[in-house]
């Protein structure tokens, strides 16, 4: 995300976004005969938000994406909006 904005509007209000200055997302992956056998990917960097009642904020994003080795599953580990993440998932297929 650059330094641009996007609009989303529902759940009866508007939510805005603005790169602060914005959000690096860096991916690297490699794959087999028949499903992903390597990846990784980082986002840093921050973004501003804005309710349309009014509330706003800034977030700073820090995530890292590995997948688990022999499985389908994804350790997602770092920090969004303050909060301190690190969580093992399972990819979608």
């Amino acid at each position: 995300m650059t330094s641009g904005r996007a609009t989303f509007k529902g759940g009866g209000g508007t939510f805005k976004l603005n790169g602060d200055p914005g959000i690096d997302l860096v991916l690297s992956a490699a794959t087999g005969a028949q499903r992903v056998t390597a990846f990784h990917a980082t986002e840093k960097g921050a973004f501003t938000w804005e309710r349309g009642s009014g509330n706003s904020g800034r977030c700073t994003v820090d995530l890292a994406a590995d997948l688990v080795a022999g499985t389908q599953n994804v350790h997602l580990t770092g920090s969004f909006c303050g909060f301190t993440i690190d969580q093992t998932v399972a990819a979608e297929s």
